[in-house]
């Protein structure tokens, strides 16, 4: 028995807080592994506007290929990385990666959007400035897509 300030926890075998922390903690070690086996990926799906006009833009998602080359799904990694605090970290290795993509090929005035995570908020304007040259600033999209619909127009960059 575990007791806390405002509340005392029993703990049971079958415990499903407990089993859900282990969980998490396996996917921080799957995480961290995936990291440094540069097994992390970026992927894109269109932000797609009211009216035909303007420049491409594209959403940018984080996907983790695992150790069989699987694609794995995201929902189940990210509650893990919030609860442990790497959440600025996953965002970090996302704008760092797509900066350099940006860099390496550029695509005339294609916009790219980044969704960091609530936790990283405090943390991106202490991370070292990085250099793309000008960024256009892009129009404003008008319109949303299900997630169903994104996986139907899911590519790799």
């Amino acid at each position: 028995m575990a007791v806390a300030a405002s509340h005392v926890h029993v703990h049971v075998q079958e415990d499903a807080t407990v089993s859900q922390r282990r969980a998490q903690m396996a996917w921080i070690n799957r995480l961290d592994a995936a990291m440094a086996d540069h097994r992390l990926l970026l992927a894109r799906r269109p932000i797609v506007y009211c009216s035909s006009q303007g420049v491409p833009h594209w959403e940018i998602l984080l996907r983790l290929r695992d150790e069989d080359g699987d694609l794995v799904t995201l929902g189940l990694l990210l509650p893990a990385a919030e609860r442990f605090g790497m959440m600025p970290r996953l965002d970090r290795f996302v704008v760092e990666q797509i900066t350099d993509f940006i860099a390496a090929e550029p695509r005339g005035e294609d916009g790219y959007a980044v969704n960091p995570s609530g936790a990283s908020v405090g943390h991106i304007f202490s991370w070292p400035p990085i250099s793309i040259g000008q960024i256009p600033i892009p129009s404003t999209p008008c319109g949303s897509s299900s997630t169903a619909e994104a996986a139907s127009h899911r590519s790799t960059l």
